[in-house]
C-alpha cells in the first residue's frame, strides 16, 4: 500500500499504478489479491474478476483516488496546473493549517472553511486573510466555483482566471 503521507510527483504515481498493475497479475497470491482490493472501487469489476480487463488507465484512476483526488485528470492537472504557481506562506498572523498529504487536507477543507493552496510539496488551507495578504479578493465568485481548492479546482475558468490575477500581482510574467 502507498504511503499517502509522503510527498509525491506524477511519476511516483505513475510508478505505482504500474506495480498496482503488476501486482495484480503477480504469482504471489497475496500480493494478487491486496490490488484487487485496491482496485475494487472500480465499476467494471464485478464477481467474475478478469484482471485482463484492467488497464494501466483503471490503475492510475486508484492511485489518484488514494491521494485524494477524483479522478487521473485531476492528479494530473495538479501537477500540471500548480506549477504555474508558488504561493509563499509568509506573512505573520496568518493560521494556516498545514498538511503532507493532499487527501486529509481535502476532507479539513470539505468539513470546514478555509482556502487549500499548495506549497512546494506540502499542502495548507488558509484563512481569508491570507488571500487579502497575498492580494486575491477573498470574496471573489471564483473561489467559491473552485471550491476553495486551489489543487483540485471544480471549474478551471474560474481556476485560470484566479491563476491569472495572482500572477499578475506578484509580477510573474507568462506565455
Amino acid at each position: 500500500m502507498n504511503n499517502l503521507s509522503k510527498p509525491f510527483s506524477l511519476n511516483e504515481a505513475k510508478i505505482q499504478a504500474q506495480i498496482l498493475l503488476k501486482n495484480l497479475n503477480s504469482l504471489d497470491k497475496n500480493l494478487a489479491q491486496q490490488a484487487k482490493e485496491r482496485l475494487a472501487g472500480l465499476q467494471l469489476l464485478s464477481d467474475n474478476f478478469n484482471s485482463d480487463k484492467i488497464q494501466l488507465k483503471h490503475a492510475l484512476a486508484v492511485i489518484a483516488n488514494e491521494y485524494g483526488f477524483n479522478s487521473w485528470t485531476n492528479l494530473k492537472n495538479y501537477f500540471t496546473l500548480t506549477g504555474l504557481t508558488k504561493f509563499e506562506p509568509n506573512g505573520g498572523g496568518f493560521f494556516n493549517q498545514w498538511f503532507s498529504n493532499y487527501k486529509e487536507a481535502k476532507q479539513i477543507l470539505l468539513s470546514g472553511k478555509g482556502y487549500l493552496l499548495p506549497y512546494k510539496n506540502q499542502f495548507f488551507i488558509c484563512e481569508s486573510g491570507y488571500i487579502e495578504y497575498i492580494g486575491l479578493d477573498s470574496h471573489a465568485p471564483d473561489w467559491q466555483d473552485i471550491n476553495y481548492n486551489w489543487i483540485e479546482p471544480s471549474d478551471i475558468q474560474a481556476w485560470q482566471r484566479l491563476s491569472n490575477l495572482y500572477m499578475k500581482v506578484k509580477g510573474i510574467h507568462h506565455g
